[in-house]
């Protein structure tokens, strides 16, 4: 049984492959969204919440965040104009993190629409390499914020689904608190503390590389294979209700299936390698480019601009190419 202590690590083998004696019950972990962890001497199990429990933990960061602003402490949108105005933060990458973001999200929507393997490719790196310098830009942004009336209302929203999702009994099945007044008035520190930690890592989702291995495995291409051909769904829950795991899953099992259709698909080695992958990905993306080399900015079109936080006109700075060229009628401007 995957119990979860520690690094995901040893769960990949030195090939960077899961198992074939893991690989069952982290399916069964992914597919069912409960794991199991231990805390001083005794297992429980962590699950994911149900809509109904995560409609009621919005009403709790709601309450929780008009305490927090009647006591004085400044939202995260104060807190922002507040730095940018020390000079803490800078108006450029705030505007870039914007762009980033809003790129992002057309890429998405491109790569759902196009069927070309080629493409689908080509995207998929694109938004892998946004997202890395996203997470880059707001890293700084994020250690600010946790000060925040918002942060302190999220913490209790964690709590309060972390009374709803621990489970404990014979089965691992029954709930650990009665309910949440229950677990507010509990004094059981460390089972609070490995609960918490148990349940951030379960619906923050496995590491991507222990999903990509996942998407890679014979067992899990069998279902993935199955429900596609049979119009099924690949889960039991409808695509909305997915928790981090199964988005992930889903996402990279469609990433191999686009490199296995690329006219100029790797071997199996390469493709189950990381890094090797990778390395193939950026010649991809290098020869689109040299393609694409020499067109830039049309002539007599001024590259776009941003107002900075001083009311100057800057100049946008790219982080990917101009135009996404998507399977005709689909093409998306930055």
């Amino acid at each position: 049984m995957n119990v979860l202590a520690g690094p995901y690590d040893y769960l990949l083998d030195n090939q960077g492959q899961i198992p074939r004696d893991l690989i069952d019950d982290l399916l069964i972990e992914i597919i069912s969204g409960r794991a199991v962890f231990i805390s001083t001497g005794e297992m429980y199990a962590t699950r994911s919440p149900t809509l109904k429990e995560q409609d009621t933990a919005r009403i709790v960061f709601a309450k929780r965040l008009h305490e927090c602003q009647k006591q004085g402490l400044p939202t995260r949108k104060e807190m922002g104009k507040r730095y940018l105005d020390l000079g803490y933060f800078d108006a450029g990458e705030r505007a870039e993190m914007q762009s980033i973001e809003d790129m992002i999200a057309r890429i998405a929507v491109a790569r759902e629409r196009t069927h070309d393997p080629v493409q689908k490719v080509e995207l998929a790196a694109e938004v892998d390499k946004m997202r890395t310098k996203l997470f880059e830009l707001k890293f700084r942004e994020e250690e600010v914020y946790l000060h925040s009336a918002e942060s302190r209302a999220d913490d209790t929203r964690t709590d309060y689904l972390v009374s709803c999702c621990t489970l404990a009994g014979e089965l691992l099945d029954k709930p650990v608190w009665e309910g949440w007044e229950n677990f507010r008035n509990s004094t059981d520190l460390q089972l609070i503390y490995d609960s918490r930690k148990a349940f951030t890592r379960v619906s923050g989702g496995l590491p991507i590389k222990i999903i990509r291995a996942v998407a890679r495995s014979t067992e899990w291409k069998a279902r993935w294979k199955s429900a596609k051909e049979s119009g099924c769904g690949v889960f039991d829950s409808a695509s909305q209700d997915w928790d981090a795991n199964k988005r992930n899953l889903a996402w990279w099992s469609d990433f191999y299936d686009s490199i296995a259709k690329h006219p100029e698909a790797p071997r199996e080695d390469i493709v189950n390698n990381d890094d090797f992958l990778q390395d193939w990905l950026n010649q991809q993306v290098a020869k689109v480019n040299k393609a694409k080399a020499g067109k830039g900015t049309p002539p007599g079109k001024a590259p776009p601009t941003y107002l900075d936080g001083h009311g100057r006109r800057q100049q946008m700075q790219r982080v990917s190419s101009e135009q996404i060229n998507v399977a005709e009628p689909y093409a998306f401007k930055v």
